[in-house]
């Protein structure tokens, strides 16, 4: 645990150093507790990140005061698929994208619950946003993105279109969306209301307009922007969350 907590906080002291002063030693002791840092207040990104089991970093979080956000950089970070993943679409020049809901939900709930196998997914959601595009634009990405990476089950969703065909799908109207920040918000539930982007130099950005809590927490709860009560029963009762993660908690209504 030692040696995990001092890698963690000499990359986190390497990553920073140039930029900002930390108040850390520059090698944690051996043995006692370790100083709490002084973060600036600008965005910080903890990396690169050692392969942690579910618990240390949990411990890490409390020793180190990383948030959920740097939490969830970090595990990104670990999952080998998902940064394939996240640099497959990348590749796609897309000025605003992100990959969410169930895929991050699936990454966080999988480590929390110590499950080395990902959980399976029906499909990956890549969400983004372009208003000058025309509606075969989503399949002649997801037919890119396939060819690039044809293990992972593709669904590519132009969210400045949404509106366009939510009433047919949901029987009932939207008004269009301003912005890919302004769709993950409308997203089922708060815990799946979450998109993870990668840029140019590697760094991982998060989109959660809702916070991380309930995603950490675990805990399923209706967003009602845009989801319908009966829509969101509906989506409990057929994806069983308890039977792959047992500790999940539903927020019935």
């Amino acid at each position: 645990m030692g040696r995990i907590r001092r890698e963690l906080i000499g990359a986190a002291h390497s990553r920073f150093k140039s930029a900002h002063r930390l108040c850390l030693p520059q090698t944690a002791p051996a043995t006692g507790p370790i100083a709490h840092p002084t973060w600036p207040n600008q965005g910080v990104h903890v990396g690169p990140c050692v392969t942690l089991s579910p618990k240390t970093i949990e411990n890490i979080a409390m020793v180190i005061d990383i948030d959920d956000r740097e939490k969830l950089v970090c595990i990104v970070r670990q999952s080998e698929w998902f940064m394939r993943a996240l640099r497959a679409v990348r590749s796609q020049g897309l000025p605003s994208w992100c990959i969410g809901a169930g895929a991050v939900r699936n990454l966080v709930w999988d480590y929390l619950h110590g499950h080395e196998v990902p959980s399976s997914l029906a499909d990956v959601d890549v969400a983004y946003f372009d208003a000058l595009a025309d509606a075969c634009q989503d399949a002649v990405l997801q037919t890119s993105l396939c060819r690039l990476e044809p293990t992972i089950p593709w669904e590519v969703t132009n969210q400045a279109l949404v509106h366009t065909w939510f009433e047919s799908y949901f029987g009932h109207g939207v008004q269009p969306l301003r912005s890919l920040h302004d769709a993950v918000a409308t997203w089922p539930e708060y815990a799946t209301s979450v998109g993870v982007t990668l840029d140019a130099q590697d760094h991982i950005d998060i989109i959660a307009p809702h916070g991380l809590e309930d995603l950490f927490s675990m805990v399923i709860r209706r967003n009602p922007t845009r989801v319908s009560v009966d829509t969101y029963r509906t989506r409990v009762q057929q994806k069983q969350y308890g039977r792959r993660w047992p500790r999940v908690q539903v927020v019935t209504e």
